[in-house]
């Protein structure tokens, strides 16, 4: 219990440095850690979950697309046919773009198209054909 308490309060301190834009994108990353829980998924993404308590929202998604390795979390979403719920598809949102790198936001696209989709202009999940 104490873990999850000191857990929750690096989460705080972590959140109350954020900027407007930033604490939308820890708020969503935390919705898709949520969502991935429910049907059809039902993915409980525990690593994601410390990232996040750890590190906050920005800074999980730059570490997870700072490696070539696709994580465990991309490819059960995948499975899922839930791809909108992966830190790769919210990290190309335009209105995110401003939190991310080019490398970071190319990193991101690689990924998404490495299994056949995209992200357009407008933040929708497309899938590409051959």
């Amino acid at each position: 219990m104490l873990d999850r308490y000191i857990g929750l309060q690096s989460k705080r301190k972590i959140f109350k440095k954020m900027d407007n834009l930033e604490q939308q994108f820890e708020e969503e990353m935390w919705g898709i850690y949520k969502e991935a829980k429910r049907p059809p998924c039902r993915y409980n993404a525990g690593y994601f979950r410390n990232m996040l308590i750890d590190y906050g929202g920005r800074e999980t998604a730059r570490r997870l697309l700072g490696t070539t390795e696709i994580q465990e979390g991309f490819t059960q979403l995948y499975l899922c046919n839930r791809l909108d719920l992966t830190v790769e598809f919210h990290v190309l949102q335009p209105r995110f773009e401003g939190l991310f790198t080019t490398e970071e936001r190319r990193a991101a696209t690689q990924r998404l198209n490495s299994v056949g989709f995209a992200v357009d202009d407008k933040g929708n999940l497309i899938h590409l054909t051959k």
